[in-house]
């Protein structure tokens, strides 16, 4: 079902036919939930997760359940690969030109410059020549890019080969500035 759903979702997003349903984020809120339901699979794994949310941080103007897909694709990915006493960070926060930006980093495996675009192509699974009998869709990556590009973000991704990978999820600043959440 999940890869199903994944298939159409993507389908919709490359053909434009997927409308995003907008309210205004917790971007802290949605960290801590997206966190939450990825703990397990990380306790399981030996990895520690960590939250960095910068105090303050304006609303997102964007779909939630969208956006804590991507952020879950992300974390999931980032447990995967990321060896027992390794860490995945969920940070967020403005940057000087007031963009809004999530980062999902690992100290994980990493990979190479050149494997970067394999990873974001529809389908396609690295070998990670380290005897990981990993599963997924293939789909994780290029949906969350996706899901990220109708938001009008961008998405970026490094990678360090031994050292862990980071992807950084930004926000033009119209997305962040449309309201504050209040206390």
């Amino acid at each position: 079902l999940q890869l199903i759903n994944q298939v159409l979702d993507m389908s919709k997003a490359e053909s434009g036919r997927l409308d995003l349903e907008e309210e205004m984020i917790d971007v802290e809120a949605m960290a801590v939930a997206a966190c939450r339901m990825v703990t397990p699979q990380a306790e399981k794994a030996g990895v520690s997760l960590e939250l960095k949310i910068e105090p303050g941080l304006p609303a997102l103007a964007g779909d939630r359940l969208r956006l804590t897909e991507v952020l879950l694709n992300l974390l999931s990915n980032a447990v995967k690969f990321t060896d027992a006493g390794g860490r995945v960070t969920v940070s967020a926060g403005s940057t000087d030109s007031g963009e809004l930006e999530i980062s999902v980093a690992d100290t994980g495996i990493g990979m190479t410059a050149e494997d970067i675009p394999r990873a974001m192509a529809p389908f396609v699974q690295l070998d990670n020549n380290r005897g990981r009998n990993l599963t997924g869709t293939g789909l994780g990556l290029p949906l969350a890019r996706k899901m990220t590009e109708l938001h009008g973000g961008r998405f970026e991704m490094t990678s360090v080969p031994g050292s862990g990978t980071t992807v950084t999820l930004r926000f033009p600043t119209a997305r962040a500035q449309r309201a504050r959440l209040t206390a």
